[in-house]
């Protein structure tokens, strides 16, 4: 190890834990309303609750999907969640998204290659 070597550094007594966090943005074919096989009876069902309380006649969209891990069950640092997120600024129909996991970058595209591949 060049910290050894070099600077005289002492050897780990335990090989320290990697942790990553890939932070990309990606754009998919297909718009977020085929995340989901029930989304337009979801979504629906939220615009319904949302147009009686303020009125509002828009349609609503997917903005952001965030799986994790229950922090009761790891001991220690816990990972990031993996997000997926849409990208601020930019208009819907590009459907744009911002995506952080805790994993290699290269496995994070792996990933949401997957996901677009799932999608509807």
């Amino acid at each position: 190890m060049w910290g050894v070597e070099t600077l005289g550094l002492k050897r780990f007594v335990r090989e320290p834990k990697r942790h990553y966090l890939s932070a990309v943005s990606v754009e998919f074919d297909k718009g977020s309303e085929s995340f989901f096989k029930q989304y337009e009876q979801l979504a629906n069902t939220v615009h319904r609750y949302m147009k009686n309380e303020t009125g509002m006649e828009y349609p609503v969209h997917l903005k952001r999907m965030d799986f994790g891990f229950d922090p009761d069950e790891i001991a220690g640092i816990r990972p990031a969640n993996f997000m997926l997120e849409r990208r601020v600024g930019v208009p819907y129909v590009q459907n744009r998204f911002f995506s952080e996991a805790p994993i290699r970058t290269d496995t994070h595209l792996e990933l949401l290659q997957e996901i677009e591949s799932l999608l509807v």
